[in-house]
C-alpha cells in the first residue's frame, strides 16, 4: 500500500477545514563511570532526579535518548554490554533513537555515563481524559433530536460519491476494540498487543480482540463501524475502511508515553495510512528530550502517514493541548457540539513552542469535529460499571453516547480516509 506524501497530506487537512466550512556506527565504546562522585549528571532530568532521590531501591521506568546517529542495533549493543546490574531493556526502537529500560537508582547512575546518550528521563504515563462535566443540550439551544456527524461532517455527500474508505488502512492506537462488536466484523484486519501480547495479524476466519476498557470500541467504531446493527441509520466516518487496532492502553486507560510511541512505531512498519490516537498527556517542552510519542508521530507524519490526535478535554483554558496533539504537522481535533460551537472542555492552543524549533505561538487544535453525546458502538467485553462514559447502554445495547475530543478525534481519521 502506497503511503501519502507529504503535499497530499497538506491537501486532505485543507479538504477537511474546507468541507468543514462548506549511518549506523562502525562500533563504540563504553565508558566506566565516575566513581570519584555519586553526583548525577545534567542530562539526567531534574524530575527523574527527584524520584531517584525519594525512591532509591525502586525499580523505575525510563527513556534513554540517545544522539541521532546511533541506530537501534548499535543502542542495544551499548546497553547489552554495559552489563549494569538491575537495568532491564524494555524496547529499542527502530525510527528514533530511543531506548525504554528498567532502572533502579544505582543503575541509572551508572548507565548515565555511557557513551551516546544525550538524556535520561521518566516514562510518562498517557491516559484517556476523563468524562468531560456534562453540559445541558438545551445551555446551546438544541432540541432533543440526534443528529449523526455524519451529517454536520457533510460525510453523507462523500458516500454519495461511493467514497466510503475502501482501500485505506487507519491505525487506532487504544483500549483496542471488541471484535465481536457486529458493526466492527470484516473491518479488522489485525490486532497487536502491546499490554497482554495477545496480537491476532491473520484476518483469515476473522480478527480475535478484545476491549478490557471500552474506550477503543468507541474510537474504533466511528472510524469504520459498518452500522449494520442499526439497520444502517448510524455508522463511522469510514465504513469502508480497514482498521489495525493497537492496543497501548491497559483495562483503566493508561499507558508509558514508550508503549504509545512502540504501537505508533508498530503502524508506521505496518504501511497504514492514517493513525487516530484519542489520548494524551502533560508536555514539558525540552527541546533536548521530545517525548518518545512525541517523536513518534513526527516520524509518521515524515513517512507520509496522517496522524490524527486529540487535543484533550482540559478547556476551556488556554495552552492546554495536550500531547502528542501538539505536534504541529499532526491534525489536532478539539470537540464541538453539532455544527453550533466548541464545547466549553474542548483543549484550546496556542501551543507555546519556546525552547523547541520551531519556537513561537502555533494556532490549535486545527478543526473541530462533534464531540458531545456521539452516538458509538458499545464493548460487551469490558466492564459497563466499572467505565461507565463509554460502556453505559445509553442508546441501544451494543451502542452508547459519550462526549469528549476522543470521540471528535477518530471522525476526523476516517473524513481523512474518505478523502
Amino acid at each position: 500500500m502506497s503511503r501519502l506524501s507529504r503535499t497530499n497530506y497538506n491537501y486532505i487537512l485543507l479538504g477537511i477545514v474546507l468541507g468543514l466550512l462548506t549511518l549506523p556506527l562502525s562500533g563504540f565504546q563504553v565508558t566506566a563511570p565516575d566513581t570519584t562522585s555519586a553526583a548525577t549528571s545534567s542530562i539526567v532530568s531534574p524530575e527523574l532526579q527527584g524520584i531517584m532521590y525519594e525512591s532509591t531501591d525502586e525499580v523505575l521506568p525510563i527513556v534513554v535518548q540517545f544522539q541521532s546517529r546511533y541506530e537501534s542495533q548499535l543502542i542495544r549493543e551499548v546497553l547489552e554490554k554495559s552489563d549494569i546490574p538491575d537495568l532491564t531493556i524494555r524496547y529499542v526502537f527502530e525510527t528514533i533513537p530511543t531506548a525504554a529500560v528498567y532502572a533502579t537508582s544505582e543503575a541509572i547512575q551508572t548507565l548515565q555515563h555511557l557513551n551516546g546518550i544525550e538524556y535520561v528521563a521518566y516514562d510518562h504515563k498517557r491516559v484517556i481524559d476523563s468524562q468531560p462535566i456534562e453540559i445541558e443540550p438545551d445551555q446551546y439551544g438544541l432540541d432533543s433530536s440526534y443528529v449523526h456527524p455524519d451529517e454536520t461532517l457533510s460525510a453523507d455527500s462523500i458516500w454519495a460519491e461511493g467514497y466510503d474508505g475502501s482501500g485505506v488502512t487507519v491505525a487506532v492506537i487504544d483500549s483496542v476494540a471488541d471484535g465481536t462488536h457486529s458493526d466492527l466484523e470484516g473491518r479488522i484486519i489485525g490486532f497487536y498487543d502491546l499490554i497482554g501480547g495477545n496480537h491476532d495479524l491473520d484476518p483469515v476466519g476473522g480478527i480475535d480482540a478484545y476491549d478490557d476498557n471500552g474506550h477503543g470500541t468507541a474510537t474504533a467504531w466511528l472510524v469504520a463501524g459498518t452500522g449494520i446493527g442499526t439497520d444502517g441509520n448510524y455508522s463511522g466516518l469510514a465504513p469502508g475502511a480497514d482498521l489495525l487496532i493497537v492496543k497501548a492502553l491497559d483495562s483503566e486507560g493508561a499507558a508509558d508515553d514508550t508503549v504509545i510511541a512502540q504501537g505508533i512505531e508498530f503502524a508506521i512498519t505496518s504501511g497504514v495510512d492514517i493513525i487516530s490516537l484519542s489520548l494524551g498527556g502533560e508536555w514539558p517542552d525540552n527541546p533536548i528530550y521530545p517525548e518518545p510519542s512525541v517523536q513518534a508521530v513526527e516520524s509518521a507524519i515524515n513517512s507520509g502517514i496522517i496522524v490524527v490526535v486529540a487535543a484533550g478535554n482540559s478547556g476551556p483554558a488556554t495552552e492546554s493541548i495536550t500531547a502528542p496533539g501538539v505536534v504541529i504537522d499532526a491534525i489536532t481535533v478539539g470537540a464541538s457540539i453539532g455544527s453550533i460551537d466548541i464545547v466549553s472542555f474542548s483543549s484550546r492552543g496556542p501551543v507555546n513552542r519556546e525552547r523547541t524549533d520551531p519556537n513561537g505561538n502555533f494556532a490549535k487544535p486545527d478543526i473541530l469535529a462533534p464531540g458531545y453525546f456521539v452516538l458509538s458502538g458499545r464493548s460487551e467485553t469490558s466492564d459497563p460499571y466499572e467505565y461507565i462514559p463509554y460502556n453505559v447502554t445509553q442508546f441501544m445495547a451494543p451502542y452508547t453516547l459519550w462526549s469528549g475530543t476522543s470521540a471528535s478525534s477518530p471522525q476526523i481519521a476516517g473524513l481523512a480516509a474518505l478523502m
